[in-house]
């Protein structure tokens, strides 16, 4: 699929209506992973974290946009042993709507810096630093 900007623009309360219903309203709780090339880690002590999202703030850098982010800090459980080996290096996320094997995916991104998860390493995501948007963009 193709994604392209639509030839007109939401309005800045469509998009916050949209981010609401979907973060903040929501009784689903959701859970963010790490990933290295697309890959989640497995066992080691590695778990996704339960993530709770702020109330939509609303950008026009690049048109209309409307943004969540993590309120609280994400503190992954301590590493038993080498987190994606071999270079232990975490270089994305992964939103799920639950913990188990039988969670669905629901969006993944590529961490601005990657995260070196070594044996008896704790990783945290500082609050609001993990931030998702939606903006005119439309997938056609």
């Amino acid at each position: 699929m193709a994604v392209k900007k639509y030839g007109s623009t939401a309005s800045a309360a469509w998009l916050t209506r949209i981010m609401t219903l979907a973060f903040t309203n929501s009784s689903e709780t959701f859970y963010v992973g790490l990933t290295h090339d697309g890959v989640e880690h497995v066992g080691d002590g590695y778990t996704r974290m339960p993530v709770t999202f702020s109330a939509p703030t609303v950008t026009s850098s690049s048109g209309n946009a409307a943004k969540v982010s993590n309120t609280t800090a994400i503190t992954f459980p301590t590493a038993t042993a080498i987190w994606f080996t071999p270079d232990a290096q975490a270089n994305g996320w992964v939103l799920y709507d639950g913990n188990g094997s039988d969670a669905t995916l629901l969006m993944s991104g590529v961490l601005q810096s990657s995260l070196t998860v070594f044996a008896s390493a704790t990783v945290t995501i500082p609050a609001g630093s993990l931030a998702i948007s939606l903006g005119d963009y439309w997938v056609v």
